[in-house]
């Protein structure tokens, strides 16, 4: 849970530092790493919603300490301001996996951004 709120606050300051740009990378699945305090973050896009392609390379793999024992990825689905129900808004939807005894845990983290909330 503290991984998937880590990414929710990263991505609510890009929302306020520029909602430009935050909507522009709506519409894709994008896999992310540990992040540093500096904030900089191993990013990768990945080409399926599930983030099981790319996010699964040497970059992103489950079980592999220190700093990358879990999985994390967010789509992003953004409604332009001529959408009956949800006005310019922005789905957000974060996953963390990882193992542990064999199995694989995932925790799921749904929030609505809005320009100015």
């Amino acid at each position: 849970t503290h991984y998937a709120e880590e990414l929710r606050e990263v991505l609510r300051n890009q929302k306020e530092d520029n909602w430009g740009q935050f909507i522009l990378n709506a519409g894709s699945t994008k896999c992310y790493g540990a992040i540093p305090l500096d904030g900089a973050m191993n990013l990768e896009v990945c080409t399926t919603n599930a983030c099981t392609t790319n996010c699964t390379s040497a970059t992103f793999p489950i079980g592999s300490v220190p700093d990358n024992i879990f999985k994390r990825y967010a789509t992003l689905t953004y409604y332009d301001n001529t959408h009956p129900t949800k006005p310019n808004q922005v789905d957000v939807d974060i996953t963390v996996e990882w193992n542990d005894g064999g199995r694989t845990f995932t925790v799921p983290l749904n929030m609505v951004f809005t320009q100015n909330e």
